[in-house]
Order: structure tokens, then C-alpha cells, then sequence
């Protein structure tokens, strides 16, 4: 008899059954939608032009390079909210100190602006929204002096045209190059003065038949000393050269101006005016005489020998020369005032770029040097 035969067991294809596939493909599904989370939140991690992120960093570094500046500032010229102009030490090896410049509108979106020295200005930060400086000051009061000088209006300074109550003689002296007339005057200056300023004088004069062809002079001088009424030999001033022509043959007010040099020494207060003859030909100076005449402080006299001698020798008071000088005082008043002085301690600086009120920075910086400025 035959053995029977034994069934062949049946081998199983590979693969996935459907159940296998259809969970594989929800953790794919799974993975991927991880994925693509992890994706779009790196990608908005990462900063764009628009971002607070970016904008922040922005205002940053800028806010760091201003203060680095201001840090080292030595002096102000501009001190405002919305600028700022100083000086630091030299930074282009010229020896000299180079000037800073940071300054912006006030509009927001504007930039802020960087000038170095008479560079032309250049975009620093853009798109600034804030931008303010606010200055810390150090100040002491003084009381220190100051001295102030003014000038008075021109006035007259000395002058004689009469006695009161007595009636004069009316008398020419000749005048020419050696034949001169002087006419000694004291000036009684206010209390502080410290200079006094000739400014013109006149005389009364006439000339003769023939005209003079060189013309005259007028000249200021001292006298010769204490007690004495004769001029001294050199003239403080001197007017510019008068035409003749301007005479008549009859007395007249005729005006010599001076140049309007200050005469400072103050230590005496008597003068001269002397009238000279610049030819041969000469004019003639009007002269009041009187044997009544008081002791006045105005004294006349003259000279045939080109200053040598002078005349006369007595009665220095019964004579003269008809006269007016004019010009100003300087005076100086010393007051006592406080005086605050002020230096630049620190400089607090907010800024901010971009839209996001988040992304303002707030900073103090110290400035180095101090330095002292003005206005508050």
C-alpha cells in the first residue's frame, strides 16, 4: 500500500496588510504636521525688516555708537532735545579736535542723522519713531565782579564866551606859523571816569584882507606844569589842516574836528587849545579883555616865536580867547553779581525705530570730560 502524502505548507508573501499600512500612514501624517509647526515657527523666529526683533537691534547698536560718542564729548555747541553737536579728541590725526553732529526731525519715520565735521550728513538710523536727549547739569553759583564801561553823549568839556555881568573889549590877535594864541581850560570829569575823548572845538576867528594860502591847525596839549598856564611843548592832539577859504572878514565860529583818541591819564585835568598859522599870511583869533575880570579857570596867552616864549607875564586873567571844546567821558562801574556755571554731567538718550512701542531703549551715559556749558 502507498503512504499517503503530506500536505505542502503555503508561504507567505512580504508586504503590509492594510491594517499596518493605514497606521503607518497616520504617524507620517502625524510627523509631518510636526514638521511643518517646527517650520513656520523658526520661521517667524527668524527677524525681518519689520520685526520688533530687528528693529530693537537696530536702535541697539545705534543707541551704543551715540552714547560712545557723547561719552568722550569735551565740549557742546548744540545742547537740544533733538541734537546734539560736540567735540571729541582728535580722530584723523590732524592735531585739531573733530566735531559730532547727531540731529533728527522730529518726524516720525524720519532718520536720524550722523555729521562728521563739514562732512555732509549722512543716514544713521532709519525709520525713528522717538528720539529725545535730556541733559543732567551740575551748577554752582558765583559772585564774582564785573566792571561795565559806557560813554556819555558829546558835551562840552571847557569853553569861554564872556563874564557874566561884565561887559568885554573885543580884541584880534594875530595868528601865523610863528605867531600862535593858546587858551588854557580845565575839565572837571564825572566820578569813575576813565578816559576822556576830544572829540572838536571852535573858535572865533576872522581873517584879513588877504587870504591865508596854507590854512591853520587847532591842537590840544597839557600845559607846561602844575601852575603854569602856558601849553606844553608836544600836542596830545592835532585837528586836520583848516581851509582858509572858509573865513570871513569878520569874526565867525569856525570848528576843527580831532580824531577821537582817549586820553587816559586822568592824573591831571588841565589843557590847552592852540590855535597855529600853517603860513606868513595869517588870521586873526577873537580875544575879550577886561581889567574887571574875575580869577576864572580859563586863561589866555600867546606867543610871537613859534612857542619859545609866551605872553604875558601877569594879569594872566584880564584876557580871553572866545572858545568851545567838546567830546565825552568813559566811565567804569564795578558791581557785585552771581554768576551760575553749569557742566554736562550725563545725557539721557531715548530712541526707538520702528512701530513697536516695545522696542524703545531708554539709556544714561556719563560724559567723561564734564565740560562746562552755558544756558540751561
Amino acid at each position: 500500500m502507498s503512504r499517503p502524502t503530506t500536505p505542502t505548507r503555503r508561504t507567505r508573501a512580504p508586504g503590509y496588510t492594510l491594517v499596518e499600512l493605514s497606521l503607518s500612514m497616520a504617524a507620517t501624517a502625524l510627523i509631518m504636521t510636526g514638521l511643518a509647526s517646527a517650520m513656520v515657527l523658526t520661521t517667524r523666529a527668524i527677524p525681518t525688516g519689520k520685526t520688533a526683533v530687528e528693529a530693537q537691534t537696530q536702535a541697539f547698536h545705534a543707541a551704543e555708537e551715540i552714547a560712545a560718542d557723547l561719552y568722550c564729548a569735551r565740549s557742546f555747541t548744540v545742547r537740544t532735545a533733538l541734537a546734539a553737536e560736540f567735540t571729541v579728541a582728535d580722530r584723523t590725526g590732524d592735531a585739531s579736535p573733530d566735531t559730532i553732529r547727531y540731529e533728527w526731525s522730529g518726524v516720525a519715520g524720519a532718520p536720524v542723522m550722523r555729521r562728521f565735521n563739514n562732512d555732509a550728513a549722512t543716514e544713521f538710523l532709519s525709520d525713528v519713531r522717538e528720539f529725545s536727549l535730556t541733559y543732567g547739569l551740575r551748577s554752582v553759583d558765583e559772585t564774582t565782579t564785573q566792571q561795565s564801561s559806557s560813554t556819555s553823549a558829546e558835551t562840552v568839556l571847557g569853553y569861554f564866551d564872556g563874564w557874566a555881568g561884565i561887559t568885554p573889549t573885543s580884541q584880534s590877535q594875530s595868528v601865523s606859523d610863528v605867531a600862535w594864541i593858546s587858551e588854557y581850560f580845565t575839565v572837571a570829569p564825572p566820578a569813575n571816569t576813565t578816559a576822556i575823548t576830544f572829540t572838536r572845538a571852535r573858535m572865533s576867528m576872522k581873517r584879513g584882507i588877504s587870504v591865508p594860502t596854507l590854512g591853520y591847525i587847532m591842537e590840544l596839549r597839557r600845559s607846561q606844569g602844575s601852575g603854569s598856564y602856558y601849553p606844553a611843548a608836544l600836542p596830545l592832539l592835532t585837528s586836520a589842516a583848516i581851509a582858509p577859504g572858509t573865513l570871513g572878514t569878520s569874526f565867525q565860529w569856525v570848528t576843527a574836528t580831532f580824531s577821537g583818541t582817549p586820553i587816559t591819564d586822568l592824573s591831571r585835568n588841565d589843557f590847552c587849545l592852540v590855535l597855529k598859522g600853517l603860513g606868513a599870511i595869517g588870521i586873526s583869533a577873537e580875544n575879550f579883555y577886561s581889567a574887571s575880570a574875575p580869577a576864572d579857570s580859563t586863561v589866555g596867552t600867546w606867543t610871537s616865536t613859534a612857542g619859545a616864549s609866551w605872553t604875558p607875564t601877569k594879569n594872566f586873567h584880564n584876557q580871553d580867547f572866545r572858545f568851545y571844546v567838546y567830546g565825552t567821558y568813559t566811565t567804569q562801574t564795578t558791581n557785585t553779581v552771581t554768576v551760575t556755571r553749569s557742566w554736562l554731567d550725563s545725557v539721557r538718550m531715548m530712541v526707538r525705530a520702528g512701530s513697536d512701542a516695545a522696542a524703545r531703549i531708554d539709556t544714561d551715559v556719563q560724559v567723561l570730560n564734564g565740560p562746562e556749558v552755558t544756558g540751561l
